[in-house]
């Protein structure tokens, strides 16, 4: 008696690197606001970083108002169109159009621009006229244009930051593109 075989050969047309790429978006995330060297950087001659310096505008301090220009600029309607940006980059990566790094890209740039724009936008409230005095316009958040240079974003590999945080699992492999 004659066994019948049936056999099946398996063509990747760009599934499995689809499926790659898919996996790496799980091991990213996208930092946006006041980083990198423009952060760590000394805001003018105040001994203090633009990060620290932004930090005291976004969330004020017993003299200084706060002038939050990070958390509204994601917030809201940022948070829906940043949802949507999202979901189309997602969408792109599933379809073999974006890799996870490009996708991430996409979207840091994205958020580090609608951040610019509500710093552009004139955060209140205004300054004290002992400040307008002193800069010589009434501006906010705009003296020296440090804080919105300093604005960008940093891809962070959410493996490498449990690693550095001492969270790191058994079965964790580290890579990059």
């Amino acid at each position: 008696m004659a066994k019948d075989k049936l056999m099946i050969k398996f063509v990747d047309k760009g599934w499995l690197k689809i499926v790659s790429e898919v996996s790496k978006l799980d091991g990213l995330a996208v930092e946006a606001g006041v980083n990198g060297a423009e952060g760590a950087a000394e805001h003018g001659d105040s001994g203090q970083s633009v990060a620290f310096i932004a930090m005291v505008q976004e969330f004020g301090t017993e003299q200084v108002p706060d002038r939050p220009f990070i958390r509204p600029a994601l917030a809201w309607d940022g948070r829906s169109a940043l949802a949507g940006r999202m979901a189309a980059a997602a969408a792109a990566v599933c379809t073999g159009r974006l890799t996870a790094w490009g996708a991430m890209q996409g979207i840091g740039v994205f958020s580090a621009d609608r951040i610019r724009e509500n710093l552009w936008s004139q955060v209140g409230p205004e300054n004290a006229p002992s400040t307008v005095a002193k800069k010589m316009q009434g501006m906010t958040l705009r003296d020296s244009f440090q804080m919105a240079n300093a604005i960008g974003y940093q891809i962070i590999s959410k493996t490498v930051a449990a690693i550095l945080d001492g969270s790191i699992g058994e079965d964790v492999e580290i890579g990059g593109e």
